[in-house]
């Protein structure tokens, strides 16, 4: 068996079985990425994925958690149909607090998206763009950040991350997104030489 086939082998046990978390890790210029992207399409297409949405972040300058979260939502692809993804997002916002009600976006996510669009975090990047609404933009990131569970997430780039967001504060949001928001956590990074592990 050659160590691709070794790698998917892995990558099936881990959809398949209680494993939340699977680091991907290597010399720079391998191929981590693209064979991960490759891999992840084709399950997209064989509908072979029971999340409720995938989301990939590269970490190349990002500098806070905020960003981070930020990021997550509004890079996320739908895994579901769009009423699937509605009521999987009402459940959500019933479980985590009761105020969601007030956001009358959450109700109107599906008019005149099609599903196979990545939708989730249209709202909040033009609502950003928007003078009146810059002012509860953090309001709207904590609700969305608020709806994601059960989402596949890929964090790249980890070793080209901001300064000013540390490792620690990293594993601490995967083991909260793991943990308290089952969700599947694949982190891609270039195996740093212990001399250069300032860098991360």
């Amino acid at each position: 068996m050659t160590n691709i086939n070794k790698v998917k082998q892995a990558l099936d046990a881990f959809f398949e079985d209680g494993i939340q978390v699977l680091a991907l890790k290597g010399s720079w210029g391998i191929g981590k990425t693209h064979f991960w992207q490759e891999y992840i399409n084709g399950k997209k297409k064989q509908k072979a994925l029971k999340q409720t949405a995938y989301s990939y972040v590269s970490l190349f300058g990002l500098n806070n958690l905020l960003e981070l979260k930020e990021k997550i939502f509004q890079n996320g692809d739908p895994l579901k149909s769009e009423l699937e993804v509605e009521n999987e997002f009402k459940k959500v916002a019933k479980e985590n607090n009761k105020l969601y009600k007030y956001a009358p976006w959450i109700k109107d996510l599906k008019e005149g998206i099609n599903s196979k669009v990545s939708f989730l975090g249209r709202f909040t990047k033009f609502s950003k763009e928007l003078p009146y609404l810059k002012q509860i933009a953090p309001l709207i990131s904590t609700a969305e950040y608020g709806l994601v569970k059960n989402y596949i997430i890929c964090f790249d780039d980890i070793e080209r991350k901001g300064s000013t967001l540390s490792i620690k504060e990293l594993m601490g949001l995967v083991d909260e997104l793991s943990i308290q928001k089952n969700c599947k956590i694949i982190l891609i990074f270039t195996a740093v030489p212990l001399k250069n592990k300032k860098y991360l």
